[in-house]
């Protein structure tokens, strides 16, 4: 009986040992992706041109009084 008691508790050790390694792996895996996922942001953050972006805005604006006044005028 001793015999199978310390082969149940060396089996459960080793299970227990790669459970905490298994975790460890998928909080990796996990930092590693959100790395990835702020690399991407901040890349298409840096493309993104605040002159662009408000001339397109003045001229939706624009386009929007004009089409107004033509059909009320």
């Amino acid at each position: 009986m001793k015999e199978i008691d310390k082969i149940t508790m060396n089996t459960n050790k080793v299970q227990a040992m790669n459970e905490s390694r298994m975790r460890k792996v998928n909080m990796d895996i996990r930092g590693t992706m959100l790395g990835v996922s702020q690399a991407g942001a901040l890349a298409n953050a840096s493309t993104v041109s605040p002159f662009l972006n408000m001339s397109s805005t003045l001229l939706t604006g624009i386009g929007d009084i004009a089409k107004n006044k033509y059909f009320e005028g």
